[in-house]
């Protein structure tokens, strides 16, 4: 059996991260590609970079490359 969503169903993109605190809340991502410069301002910008500055000089960014 074959299941098809005739409205060509949808997605959302996140972002999230772990820490030795915890885990951060999850980030909803506007629609579209994601790339570099959209990494770099809605991603990092907004959400990194707080982060990491609520930590303060103990703080390590490794990201995964996914």
């Amino acid at each position: 059996m074959v299941i098809h969503d005739p409205f060509g169903g949808g997605s959302i993109v996140v972002w999230g991260g772990i820490s030795m605190d915890g885990c951060m809340e999850l980030n909803p991502i506007g629609r579209g590609t994601m790339n570099a410069q959209r990494y770099r301002d809605e991603v990092l910008a907004l959400v990194v970079v707080p982060y990491g500055d609520a930590i303060g000089e103990d703080f390590i960014f490794i990201h995964d490359n996914a």
